[in-house]
């Protein structure tokens, strides 16, 4: 397998070093950022788009969710479904 190299993204400093290696980034995204084709190429559209779930899945691994605001706090909504009675009807 030949091994492609890292692409150069942000702008390089005096020390070689760019944006992106200063920020660290997760190793899978490192290596799916290395999967993209060269610029211009031919890249299908199916392609593309299995890329793209590709790195969504990995989001989902590296990234936590925000968590879910407690019941009954400020701007939560404390409706729970089914039909909404107006005040004073309940």
């Amino acid at each position: 397998m030949v091994k492609r190299p890292s692409p150069s993204l942000g702008s390089d400093d005096e020390d070689g070093d760019n944006d992106v290696n200063r920020r660290r980034l997760d190793p899978l995204v490192r290596a799916l950022l290395g999967h993209l084709p060269q610029a211009h190429a031919v890249w299908p559209p199916q392609e593309r788009q299995k890329w793209l779930q590709l790195l969504s899945e990995a989001f989902g691994v590296i990234y936590k969710d925000a968590p879910d605001p407690p019941k009954g706090a400020a701007g939560a909504s404390q409706h729970t479904g089914g039909p909404v009675q107006p005040p004073g009807q309940r």
